[in-house]
């Protein structure tokens, strides 16, 4: 019987076992890991867009009612024309569930009301 190579393949095949094993736990990390928790970017994103959207609805010629869908976690202030919107985690679940909050023109003001 010939085993010439017999070594090499065995760790050819131990470190291709190694690979897919951090392959998988990695994707297992990455799937589980809650973004919203690490950085501030959906909340800096959300605030930028409801900036844009209520000037745009202040610009518009007739009544419009806009509902934009955001994550219970945000809470939205308003304070001298400027929307701030502020992280208040309470439980771990408020990460993934969503509120609509209304923008509507009246007249020449818009007011944000959530529902």
């Amino acid at each position: 019987m010939n085993k010439r190579g017999q070594g090499e393949a065995m760790a050819i095949f131990t470190a291709f076992e190694i690979i897919v094993i951090v392959l998988v736990f990695g994707s297992f990390v990455f799937v589980s890991t809650n973004f919203d928790y690490i950085s501030r970017a959906n909340e800096i994103y959300a605030e930028q867009d409801l900036t844009l959207l209520a000037s745009a609805i202040a610009a518009s010629p007739s009544e419009i009612t806009y509902n934009y869908p955001i994550k219970e976690i945000y809470d939205v202030k308003i304070e001298n024309n400027n929307i701030n919107i502020v992280r208040n985690p309470q439980d771990f679940m408020e990460y993934y569930n969503y509120y609509n909050l209304t923008l509507r023109n009246e007249g020449e003001t818009v007011t944000i009301s959530n529902e």
